[in-house]
């Protein structure tokens, strides 16, 4: 998968700053950065840790911006990249498993 999912820096206005993603988001960042394609779980967990350091910055005290936190939310969310890995992930997850049952 090759998704040109966006960067959350370039989304958000005010950029959403560092201190407001979780440590283990800030190094998957870093882990993928470089990277020319993107598992579907990354890309998920990509969007859903910005999406949650959106909200952490929103609920600070100071710049309240509810309608930039919503598009920026809405704009990494529904990102086709997003959308695609995010129903093939729920499909997967609602397949019957492949594995047989343990005999008892």
């Amino acid at each position: 998968m090759k998704p040109a999912i966006p960067n959350p820096q370039e989304l958000s206005r005010p950029k959403i700053g560092a201190e407001y993603f979780l440590p283990e988001a800030l190094e998957l960042i870093k882990k993928v950065q470089h990277k020319s394609e993107l598992t579907e779980d990354e890309v998920v967990m990509l969007a859903l840790t910005a999406a949650q350091a959106s909200l952490a910055a929103y609920v600070e005290p100071g710049h309240r911006q509810a309608e930039e936190t919503l598009e920026t939310i809405m704009t990494l969310l529904d990102h086709d990249d997003v959308v695609n890995a995010t129903q093939h992930k729920i499909r997967q997850l609602l397949k019957p498993s492949q594995v047989p049952p343990p005999v008892t």
